[in-house]
């Protein structure tokens, strides 16, 4: 497998790496993918593997992932390595914030990242496609645009109706698309010879299901307070949001109290924490269920169980680890179901 390395802008290619001891790379369906990349020290690659640059491999020149860091270490087993890490080109999103606040009336998803995109990205060449997102306009929001990183305003947006994201390189522009998941009949099983491993996770440390959020706090008046969730009993996980920050003043305009209300319980549903059920699996990169072919990112898939129950889950992310020990390919499957 090729490593380029181009320049800060992606444009240039500055130098190709085929010599590395490991290779991690993990992309995901909600969030930035991320990579660690360990060489060993020579001056050629010292002086290509820089902050700032990025990568992609082989010939898949619309994945990139940027370095964020590098470091250099000796030990007497490997000698003198290079180990540059870094997220992917999403994280591009993460250097640019929301300066100004906006509220609009009946607002919806596409409208709101149009408006996020096209009013702040100041010099980044990220574009996003109004036309090729339609589907976005069944989503509503509540109006309001507050000032935030992109990449955390986005991410936060479209986790509350379970939407993916991916920005790709495209002729020296970074195309920002919004993904639904997609229903698929890829199945992994033993029988089927197509999986190698299955580990599974449960974990309710972080769940919460019911929140209480408390608004602005003005002066000789008492917080607004909202709340979302209606379990019950030892099906209750409850959690608190502090929403002093959240103003009832968006550019410029006063919102009405219910108004301000419905703002105050968008962000305390953002606020609350699904079970984590996952599955790790290891495929066999067979033709029957090779990634990219049959089935990638974002998609809806099925698992057999330990017990044999066909479990729905989602592709939400892909690493790939590549060393002297061989290649392996890992999906992350989110189990669909993530009530309690």
């Amino acid at each position: 497998m090729i490593i380029n390395i181009t320049e800060n802008n992606g444009l240039k290619l500055l130098g190709v790496i085929d010599n590395y001891s490991s290779l991690i790379w993990t992309e995901s369906f909600k969030s930035t993918g991320d990579f660690s990349l360990e060489v060993p020290l020579l001056k050629t690659t010292f002086e290509i593997l820089k902050a700032g640059k990025q990568i992609y491999l082989d010939k898949d020149l619309s994945h990139r992932m940027i370095i964020e860091k590098v470091q250099t270490k000796v030990s007497l087993d490997k000698g003198l390595i290079l180990i540059a890490s870094g997220r992917c080109a999403k994280s591009l999103l993460s250097r640019r914030i929301i300066w100004g606040e906006i509220r609009k009336e009946n607002l919806n998803l596409l409208q709101a990242i149009d408006l996020v995109i096209s009013q702040n990205m100041r010099g980044l060449p990220i574009t996003f496609d109004k036309s090729k997102h339609a589907f976005l306009e069944k989503y509503k929001t509540d109006g309001t645009i507050k000032s935030a990183s992109i990449l955390d305003w986005l991410e936060e947006s479209l986790k509350e109706f379970n939407l993916g994201y991916s920005l790709s390189f495209v002729n020296g522009n970074y195309l920002l698309e919004i993904k639904e998941p997609r229903n698929t009949n890829v199945f992994f099983s033993f029988e089927r010879g197509n999986m190698i491993s299955n580990d599974y996770y449960d974990d309710i440390s972080k769940y919460s299901n019911v929140a209480l959020i408390r608004g602005e706090d003005k002066e000789n008046a008492p917080r607004v307070m909202q709340s979302v969730g209606e379990a019950t009993g030892w099906d209750r996980f409850e959690t608190y949001i502090d929403g002093a920050s959240y103003s009832s003043e968006i550019a410029g305009n006063k919102l009405s109290d219910q108004q301000y209300k419905n703002m105050l319980k968008t962000y305390a549903t953002r606020g609350l924490k699904d079970i984590k059920r996952q599955y790790d699996v290891e495929v066999d990169s067979g033709l029957d269920n090779q990634f990219d072919k049959y089935y990638s990112l974002g998609d809806i898939a099925h698992v057999k169980s330990f017990d044999g129950n066909d479990v729905k889950v989602l592709i939400s992310s892909t690493t790939l680890s590549d060393s002297v020990d061989g290649r392996t390919y890992l999906p992350i499957m989110e189990v669909v179901d993530n009530g309690i």
